[in-house]
């Protein structure tokens, strides 16, 4: 079930990857890299800083996008040049730190995308990114998005729950199957230690036997005492045939004895 789980878990993610980088994409493309290498020299929130971030909040509202973001790099810091999310503190300021690294990776690629799913105030996120190129064909920024996934882990969760649940019933049947085996060896047991009290208590009927037709090795073993008892009753019956011969022999010898003393 674990590895049904993380299957299907690794496929969901796959797709959900997929769709953020086609969003990126979409968005991307949208984005004009002259305006945004306008913007990355002015850092100013004038006309073309709005217009950037009128395009990404179109997108944002019409798909599972939470958040998008232009991050560029600006002597060798990387500046979010306008997000979705604008006020006057996050205006140009530099990419937490959190975050630089998966940054740093996304600026090595035409696209990218994080390999894990983050838990945040946004929601169940990937991100994903795509390079923005000016007119000269020069990579100017970043677009990135933070796409929801929730819908995708909720259906991976729900699998799991699914597997737990046939999980812990598999094992209700398996304890209450080894409950029922248990007492009916624990049956045939009680009956051979029965049996054998009542030999004693009834001292030794030997004609008594084990009523326990099971096939398994209780039912052997009942069946082995009942031989047993059926070899100790020949030998009693043997003794006993050897008794009355001594009996006789000795009680015919005495009568001569006695005759020939008389």
């Amino acid at each position: 079930g674990i590895v049904i789980y993380k299957q299907v878990y690794f496929e969901l993610v796959n797709h959900g990857k997929a769709s953020a980088l086609s969003m990126a994409r979409y968005t991307s493309g949208l984005i004009d890299g002259d305006v945004v290498r306008e913007v990355m020299n002015t850092r100013k929130r004038d006309e073309n800083y709005w217009s950037l971030v009128e395009k990404m909040a179109t997108v944002e509202q019409r798909t599972d996008t939470k958040l998008a973001y232009i991050v560029g790099k600006v002597d060798n810091d990387y500046l979010y040049i306008a997000s979705t999310e604008d006020t006057d503190e996050t205006a140009f300021e530099k990419v937490n730190r959190e975050y630089l690294e998966e940054t740093k990776k996304a600026f090595e690629k035409d696209e990218y995308c994080t390999e894990k799913v983050e838990h945040s105030k946004y929601g169940t996120l990937l991100t994903a990114s795509k390079e923005i190129k000016a007119s000269d064909g020069s990579i100017i920024a970043i677009l990135q998005i933070d796409f929801d996934v929730s819908n995708i882990i909720n259906s991976a969760n729900n699998i799991l729950y699914i597997i737990l649940a046939c999980g812990f019933f598999l094992v209700a049947i398996l304890i209450i199957t080894i409950l029922i085996i248990t007492k009916n060896i624990m049956k045939g047991i009680n009956g051979i230690t029965n049996k054998l009290a009542e030999l004693v208590s009834n001292s030794g009927d030997l004609t008594q036997r084990l009523e326990v037709k099971s096939n398994d090795e209780v039912g052997r073993i009942s069946e082995k005492f009942n031989e047993m008892l059926v070899f100790i009753q020949t030998i009693i019956k043997d003794i006993s045939a050897v008794t009355g011969s001594i009996k006789d022999s000795s009680t015919t010898l005495f009568q001569s004895t006695s005759e020939a003393t008389g």
